[in-house]
């Protein structure tokens, strides 16, 4: 199962474009990665002497540029519900001089998502109208909307737990027969207690044990807006604030919240827009 998955994400990762400098103020850029929905876009910005920092924009989201030794990398997400087409980067550099503008155009492709009938009983259905649902999900919200200034992991990412995916990303799911959105990340069964490991480095944002609908969660802060979020855990073994290392224990498999049976569901987010983790499992070389 995770051959298979990790030559796929060999496939995905691909040069979408490289732009080298026309004259002396176009910077060059590389992007990589899966342009699809759900896919994630690496950007790389040459910059010169004059340039310390800057912006990249698409698709309605806004993320800084990491700048170091005249480069400057950012992580995009491609949204799950964007349509086909030709987009416009829109990357702005900052210095000594002003700020300068460049532009770019991401064709996105199609991808097609599989669908899912789920049938849960009144007791588990009734849990998305407890009270304290909006509060819980705003704070994971919140939580996944954190832009830190700097990346904090290093390296692919590693697998949460060692196991199969019995849920893909990006599915579309109906839960009793109601639409209920996307499956925003991958469900990992395994057997409870199984223990849980930070898939990279990271400051810990969230470690809940309340939550009706998740269960207990936590959620990992890996830098500019890039976030893990490990939920139905039976147990916590971290706080808010911690430093975790890639490999670090931080919780045990569970069933907690709505779920049907013990496993781990593992969500990547950059800037609050769930993406393909495969995509963090096999990197670009540039960003190793």
């Amino acid at each position: 199962m995770k051959k298979i998955i990790l030559c796929l994400a060999v496939i995905l990762t691909v040069l979408i474009a490289s732009f080298s400098p026309t004259h002396g103020n176009t910077p060059t850029v590389s992007v990589q990665g899966s342009p699809v929905p759900g896919g994630t876009l690496f950007v790389q910005v040459g910059l010169d002497e004059n340039s310390n920092a800057g912006t990249v924009e698409f698709a309605e989201m806004t993320l800084p540029l990491q700048v170091e030794k005249g480069v400057g990398k950012t992580i995009l997400p491609v949204p799950l519900d964007k349509k086909p087409g030709d987009y416009d980067l829109k990357i702005t550099i900052s210095g000594s001089s002003g700020d300068s503008a460049h532009h770019r155009v991401i064709p996105i492709k199609p991808k097609k998502y599989a669908v899912q009938y789920l049938t849960l009983p009144p007791s588990e259905e009734d849990k998305y109208e407890a009270p304290g649902v909006v509060a819980e999900r705003a704070a994971i919200e919140h939580a996944l909307k954190t832009v830190s200034k700097k990346y904090t992991w290093w390296g692919s990412f590693i697998w949460p737990v060692d196991a199969g995916i019995s849920t893909e990303f990006g599915i579309k799911r109906y839960i009793n027969g109601e639409d209920a959105g996307r499956h925003w990340g991958f469900d990992l069964p395994a057997p409870e207690g199984t223990p849980v490991k930070a898939t990279n480095c990271g400051t810990v944002l969230l470690a809940r044990s309340d939550f009706t609908l998740h269960g207990k969660t936590v959620i990992i802060d890996h830098g500019i807006g890039l976030t893990s979020l490990y939920i139905h855990l039976s147990s916590i073994s971290v706080k808010p604030g911690d430093l975790v290392k890639r490999g670090q224990v931080i919780g045990r498999v569970g069933s907690t919240g709505v779920a049907t049976g013990p496993h781990l569901h593992w969500g990547v987010y950059v800037g609050r827009e769930a993406v393909d983790p495969r995509m963090f499992m096999h990197l670009p070389k540039s960003w190793q």
